[in-house]
């Protein structure tokens, strides 16, 4: 199950650390150790899971509260896996203005070199998608037998489904194993 950090406060970034240096590392980090995932809606009123992510075990706690306060965003959590030896930390980023303020600009002032560069440029189209649909009149869904929630939310066309599994599907093909062809 996961559990919130009891801190959310977001200490200032050191400032005996240089940020142009600093920023190049992360994406170099980044390009190993994080994860831009869009998720379909199951239906035209639910909401779009749109996230990025870095995932380490818990020990590495203080790397990933140093990113959080370079970026002063994002929630970090804890997660203990059924079948993980070690619990595991997460620097998690899903509103949509910091992803839009925040954490594209970084990308493309410090581009991620590997292949992770196609999952960020996948992601981007689906986060600015995302960001339009949540300008739009939003729709009231009350409170239902069966439903745990009741509240508004943005309203999905057809059109803006069908553009995000799209999306999705790229990603899944581009995340797929391709084995490099090896010399003999």
């Amino acid at each position: 199950m996961a559990r919130r950090h009891p801190t959310q406060v977001i200490p200032p970034f050191p400032s005996n650390i240089d940020r142009t240096a600093f920023g190049h590392w992360l994406s170099g980090f980044v390009d190993g150790e994080g994860c831009f995932n869009l998720c379909l809606p199951k239906t035209i009123r639910s909401r779009l899971a749109i996230v990025f992510s870095i995932r380490l075990r818990a020990d590495e706690l203080p790397i990933l509260r140093q990113i959080q306060s370079f970026w002063h965003c994002g929630t970090i959590r804890f997660d203990n896996y059924k079948n993980s030896i070690n619990p595991i930390c997460c620097l998690q980023i899903n509103k949509v203005d910091d992803l839009v303020n925040i954490i594209i600009p970084h990308f493309e002032n410090y581009p991620l070199r590997a292949k992770k560069q196609h999952d960020f440029n996948i992601w981007r189209k689906g986060v600015a998608i995302f960001h339009e649909i949540i300008k739009r009149p939003r729709t009231y869904r009350p409170r239902k037998l069966g439903y745990i929630f009741s509240g508004t939310y943005p309203k999905w066309t057809n059109s803006d489904l069908h553009n995000i599994k799209l999306l999705c599907d790229e990603l899944k093909t581009q995340r797929l194993f391709v084995s490099p062809i090896l010399d003999k």
